[in-house]
């Protein structure tokens, strides 16, 4: 399962199965409209994410600011890491009896 791996982890992964690069490299993208990246929805990169959301699991936020993080990109992702935090729980399921 490739859920709990980072943008980084699945690439490597990729490239390590095989997996043609014109799709490793391929700018993630809902496709809604000509040009639309993920990254740009965001407004930063995955290599930015990964490196927070890393620092976020190992409670070593303050030092991304040392490396050059910018405080308002890190908000941002706590803030995404809270209002999404239901897709990591397990789906509820309803008892019959």
């Amino acid at each position: 399962m490739i859920g709990d791996l980072y943008k980084k982890e699945v690439r490597e992964l990729s490239r390590k199965r095989g997996i043609p690069a014109k799709f490793v490299e391929k700018a993630p993208s809902a496709d809604l409209w000509q040009g639309q990246t993920d990254e740009g929805e965001l407004g930063l990169t995955y290599a930015e994410m990964d490196k927070i959301l890393v620092a976020i699991e190992n409670g070593s936020e303050a030092k991304l600011s040392e490396n050059g993080i910018a405080a308002d990109k890190i908000a941002l992702v706590n803030k995404r890491v809270a209002a999404n935090r239901h897709k990591s729980l397990p789906t509820p399921r309803i008892k019959l009896h």
